[in-house]
């Protein structure tokens, strides 16, 4: 055994001994000492995925999308994961760029995470600025399957009140309600559809459900009022 090969070997480990320093302090939520940890493993082996990965969530979580989406796309370059390539989409999200993180989150779809709930919501604002229709199908889909899902029901109840279909609107509400009546961000949109529609005693009911709503989210931030 060389000088080189034993200082290679130590290497080796310094640099893994960093990514599982970095890893833990990342499981403990101390996402900015996760990233200065990780970064020194990425320094010494920038090429290697799996540094890439971890660095970039780090990043991600620690608020700096912009440059954690470079390395979490090199990354999923490499691994070519529906995880990797759904990070890199969360990424590219929070950049606002849409057209990066439907590229990446499609391709996390190709990939097994097409039965990931948060990765088809996710995709699906994406779209929403750039192809409502596409958009729409995905989240339709979403709550046929699933309507306990509160978050899906809101959005694609957005879209349908800026189609004009708060018939539609409200059925998919009573629905969500009906399967889940502690779904406080549905009361608010049947609230909005209802208002919408304007027919005699939408108001009242309207005024029901932002009271209850706001009873059972008292924490929520937002007062809503009808004027």
């Amino acid at each position: 055994t060389t000088a080189t090969e034993i200082a290679s070997v130590r290497e080796a480990i310094s640099r893994d001994d960093c990514l599982l320093h970095g890893k833990m302090l990342f499981y403990q939520q101390k996402y900015r000492e996760a990233a200065d940890v990780l970064r020194e493993a990425w320094r010494s082996q920038s090429d290697n995925a799996q540094y890439n990965h971890w660095l970039g969530i780090a990043l991600l979580r620690s608020g700096d999308p912009g440059t954690g989406y470079e390395h979490l796309e090199k990354a999923a370059s490499q691994l070519n994961t529906g995880e990797a390539w759904f990070d890199a989409g969360e990424a590219a999200f929070k950049m606002r760029d849409n057209r990066r993180a439907v590229k990446c989150l499609e391709e996390a779809m190709k990939r097994g995470a097409e039965h990931r709930e948060d990765a088809q919501l996710l995709l699906a604002k994406a779209y929403l600025p750039l192809d409502a229709t596409r958009a729409k199908q995905i989240l339709t889909a979403i709550v046929d399957k699933n309507p306990y899902s509160g978050n899906a029901v809101v959005d694609l109840v957005s879209i349908l009140l800026d189609e004009g279909d708060s018939a539609t609107a409200i059925s998919l509400c009573d629905r969500a309600l009906n399967a889940n009546p502690k779904n406080w961000g549905v009361y608010v949109s049947r609230a909005e559809a209802l208002i919408q529609r304007g027919t005699e005693g939408d108001i009242a009911k309207a005024t029901d459900d932002l009271g209850r709503a706001k009873l059972g989210n008292k924490r929520d931030i937002h007062v809503y009022q009808i004027e």
